[in-house]
């Protein structure tokens, strides 16, 4: 039976959805570029170059920018990058009416670069709450399964839009699908255990409130007191706490 605990998390159904898009996009702009270069050049050797271009070149350079951009704000960093693709792949469907080779083969590089790490970063963001609640392999589980299923309907997909409306075309679904998937991306809400924002916003200001009332000669409570405060309220108190970091973290 599969374990669906995690889509109970409005934060991981955002990532997933937008991994599971990502990858579908990634695969149609991929299969129309191979389609694309093949039939203007005939050469099985620029198509395999496209390829390197793609995937290797990229791969020795996207570990460097994920370290830089790990550390921000995922939201903005991700729903950045996917934009970033979008335009990258609106540019090559430009480029299509006027080829040129080398103008695509540097698109395609840059955005196989930001691919990468859009990807690195997506696992990563999900899975730094998946840890929290112990529900790492589950979902892991769940966005695999996805990302297969994007990856086995998008080939014929995108073999058809070639074939019915020419790769131009195709490469500006693929650029839309980057654009839904920065739009999921910025919706997402980092509430991991379903708790609503405004029960978070509002409690700060009551925290103030009473600290305020509280008489001057009254020390606070030491970490002993709060150990001891939660243990009688029982566990939903440190996972109420464990949703505010994720909150702020996102």
């Amino acid at each position: 039976m599969f374990d669906l605990r995690p889509l109970h998390s409005a934060a991981f159904r955002h990532l997933a959805g937008a991994y599971w898009v990502n990858e579908f996009g990634t695969w149609i702009g991929e299969i129309a570029l191979t389609l694309l270069v093949y039939d203007r050049t005939h050469s099985p050797l620029v198509t395999a170059g496209l390829f390197l271009t793609l995937r290797f070149l990229p791969a020795l350079v996207a570990p460097l920018l994920t370290t830089r951009l790990e550390a921000l704000t995922p939201r903005v960093v991700l729903s950045t990058l996917y934009v970033g693709e979008a335009v990258l792949f609106a540019a090559i469907a430009v480029i299509t009416r006027h080829f040129s080779l080398p103008a695509i083969l540097v698109l395609a590089a840059l955005d196989g670069a930001l691919a990468v790490t859009a990807k690195a970063l997506t696992r990563g963001a999900s899975a730094s709450g998946l840890i929290k609640e112990g529900l790492l392999r589950e979902g892991n589980g769940i966005m695999n399964l996805g990302a297969m299923v994007s990856t086995a309907g998008s080939p014929v997909i995108a073999g058809g839009l070639v074939a019915w409306k020419g790769a131009e075309s195709a490469l500006l679904v693929d650029s839309a699908t980057f654009l839904v998937t920065a739009l999921i991306v910025v919706t997402a809400r980092w509430h991991p255990c379903g708790q609503r924002p405004q029960r978070r916003l509002c409690r700060a200001p009551a925290q103030r409130a009473r600290r305020a009332a509280q008489p001057e000669g009254r020390a606070a409570p030491d970490d002993r007191d709060r150990v001891r405060d939660d243990t009688e309220r029982g566990p939903d108190t440190n996972r109420s706490r464990l949703c505010e970091a994720h909150v702020a973290r996102w």
